[in-house]
């Protein structure tokens, strides 16, 4: 069982307030506002995905989609340069999951519409899982593995109900960490560079840490 480690500094309570989040940086560099770093823009999300845009919901899950997809970036960012607790570090896992898992649902709930594999708009996670699960292993050596992932992270995404749990070692702490994060990563990954869904691969290159073994 992990262990909550705190900062290397010692907690003063009511001190919480003095020190800014610059002082979490891995290395700091001097302030060049010049070079500061942005997400990717929404438009250039928003042109790489195949999304039919004819009707207005599409037209908002496009947007949606594009937000977060920003978001994973900021997390990616912050997982990868601040120095955090375990417990943060696991919250910001827990996270980077459940926005991961949002914007895979929502690809391919879109992707089952675009076939015409099924026509209804209030498919659970679940079902959409089954649906794709159907059509992928008609296909010559699927890969089983991203089917398997998918329900994985279909479950731990359950986890943003904080009161779902089944044991007294059934919460954040133990099932949100940076392995689980990787492998929701490389789901990801996998999933946006599929010629079903995106139109270009290399605006996803910020993921590819995730496919490569730590």
């Amino acid at each position: 069982m992990k262990t909550e480690t705190q900062s290397k500094t010692t907690y003063q309570k009511g001190l919480t307030d003095q020190f800014s989040l610059f002082t979490l940086i891995k290395q700091p560099p001097k302030r060049n506002w010049e070079n500061t770093w942005y997400p990717t823009p929404v438009e250039y999300y928003k042109n790489a995905f195949k999304i039919n845009t004819t009707d207005e919901k599409d037209i908002a899950l496009l947007n949606n989609i594009a937000y977060n997809m920003q978001y994973i970036e900021f997390l990616e960012k912050e997982l990868h340069e601040l120095e955090l607790s375990s417990v943060l570090t696991s919250m910001l896992c827990k996270t980077y999951v459940i926005t991961a898992a949002s914007i895979i649902e929502g690809l391919l709930l879109n992707l089952t519409h675009r076939k015409g594999w099924k026509t209804s708009r209030t498919l659970m996670f679940k079902d959409i899982i089954e649906t794709i699960e159907k059509r992928y292993m008609l296909q010559e050596n699927p890969n089983t593995q991203i089917l398997e992932t998918l329900t994985e992270i279909k479950d731990l995404r359950n986890h943003i109900h904080l009161a779902k749990n089944t044991s007294i070692t059934d919460h954040d702490y133990n099932n949100f960490d940076t392995t689980t994060k990787r492998k929701t990563g490389k789901l990801l990954y996998e999933i946006l560079i599929s010629t079903e869904i995106s139109n270009e691969t290399d605006i996803f290159d910020f993921l590819k840490n995730n496919t490569t073994n730590k």
